[in-house]
């Protein structure tokens, strides 16, 4: 036979092998593929872990902490682009998630702290971050969660971003002050509420909500129930617990439902300014910048220091830029306030470094917070 150019032979290879991945193949067949696919995934995962494992042992010996939030980050972005499909990057996210999950299990046994109970927001966001081979633990409030991260009886605790509200506002602060623990990472929690009651919805007319829910169902909650009373509490489970009788229903996480004996009456639509929970986490040791990195401020200031647009133009002076600034809702001594503010950049970075020492320069009191990866 007539030998081919060489030109054309490496495009006939081409469409040979396309050829042959095209061919139908039969049920048997498929499933011979993917029972072949998981040996060689079960090798490759644990091959990974033994890896793993020595660089725990490894940091372990050197003291460093376990969970690295800067390296998760660069795992999760290598695998993402990578990502050809048929898997979404987000699923594809959660199966990373899980691996590292196991991994961290076997590199060191870790507990997780949140407010509880065990079927609150910050529990999700938790579980969400630190997949299910950890052990997890339920609070009472913000302020155990803090003492048990600072005593080293737990590794990480997960908190809401608004945690320094509320009358146990200045007592979790005086654990930043007083014990070095530090924001390290931060979740965000896909927002998803439904209505859940025993009712029929028709026959509605008490519905409890969260005070932090309100503001973003507020439109929804008027547009279907005009004549029902909207009562705002603390929580989300403590609104699930108030429907407990017939008439009254809650807005909260559709978990809910099942944990507490309620159905699922409908899905709550929320205004688009409300996309997701912010949850922070908190640990001893804040990882290394990353190149897109959040530093969270407590400034605070006495009568007569610098207003909060003067605080801005210090940081824009910097050319430090502000991603959000949120006043403290409590005042930490007569006649003193201060804002939460969370900045674009890490605190090893020289323009945020320089922030900070021209704020405290100025007579303001600055603490630094946390410097953490963004990796949501």
């Amino acid at each position: 036979m007539k030998r081919l150019p060489s030109f054309i032979q490496p495009s006939l290879l081409i469409f040979r092998y396309h050829a042959a991945c095209c061919l139908p193949m039969s049920l048997s067949g498929h499933r011979r593929a993917i029972d072949g696919l998981d040996s060689r995934i079960v090798k490759l995962l644990n091959e990974r872990t033994g890896h793993v494992q020595a660089i725990g042992h490894i940091k372990l010996m050197a003291g460093e902490e376990i969970y690295a939030p800067h390296r998760e980050r660069a795992v999760l972005d290598r695998v993402c682009a990578r990502n050809t499909g048929p898997l979404s990057h987000s699923q594809l996210r959660a199966i990373y998630r899980e691996i590292m999950s196991s991994a961290l299990a076997l590199e060191k046994p870790m507990t997780i702290a949140f407010p509880g109970p065990e079927s609150s927001q910050a529990g999700q966001a938790a579980l969400r971050r630190f997949g299910s081979s950890l052990s997890y633990r339920a609070e009472k409030d913000f302020v155990f969660v803090c003492e048990a991260v600072a005593s080293a009886r737990v590794d990480y605790g997960v908190l809401p971003e608004d945690f320094y509200k509320g009358k146990k506002g200045a007592s979790v602060l005086k654990w930043f002050s007083k014990s070095g623990i530090k924001i390290v990472s931060q979740i965000r929690l896909p927002l998803a509420l439904g209505l859940l009651g025993l009712s029929r919805r028709n026959a509605i007319h008490h519905i409890y909500l969260s005070s932090p829910d309100l503001p973003g169902c507020r439109t929804w909650l008027t547009l279907h129930f005009p004549k029902a009373r909207i009562i705002a509490v603390s929580s989300q489970a403590k609104a699930v617990k108030r429907v407990s009788q017939s008439g009254a229903a809650a807005v909260a996480h559709p978990d809910f439902a099942k944990n507490n004996g309620l159905k699922m009456l409908q899905p709550v639509v929320q205004d688009a300014s409300r996309a997701d929970f912010r949850f922070l986490v908190i640990g001893r040791q804040c990882s290394p910048p990353t190149g897109d990195d959040t530093t969270s401020l407590l400034v605070s200031k006495t009568p007569g220091n610098k207003s909060p647009s003067e605080i801005t133009a210090i940081l824009e002076r910097c050319k430090v830029p502000m991603k959000r600034v949120q006043p403290e809702s409590m005042m930490r001594k007569r006649g003193e306030s201060a804002w939460f503010i969370d900045c674009q950049g890490h605190m090893e970075n020289a323009k945020v470094a320089g922030a900070v020492r021209r704020l405290a320069k100025s007579g303001l009191s600055v603490q630094v917070l946390g410097s953490y990866p963004n990796l949501e």
